[in-house]
């Protein structure tokens, strides 16, 4: 109910609120899913799908690959944590 009263004027346009009470709503956000982000009571965290779909992209053999890849990956790069060299 909370939620819909938060949203009540993007209801059914872009925002869909499905908890019909408190603790179902909390069962629902422990399972959120957003934009490729697990959120949870213990923070943020990307998908490990996500992790994996980069980690296995095939190496880009033209422009048009490339900026796939780039695009892809861009919006991810501030949660990627990569291994120290060395």
């Amino acid at each position: 109910m909370f939620m819909n009263k938060v949203f009540r004027e993007f209801l059914h346009r872009f925002v869909v609120v499905y908890s019909r009470n408190k603790a179902e709503h909390r069962q629902h956000v422990q399972q959120f899913n957003f934009l490729g982000y697990n959120i949870s009571a213990e923070g943020v965290q990307m998908d490990q799908g996500k992790v994996d779909t980069i980690q296995k992209w095939p190496l880009p053999s033209s422009i048009k690959e490339l900026q796939r890849f780039l695009g892809f990956t861009n919006f991810y790069r501030s949660s990627i944590n990569l291994p120290p060299e060395g």
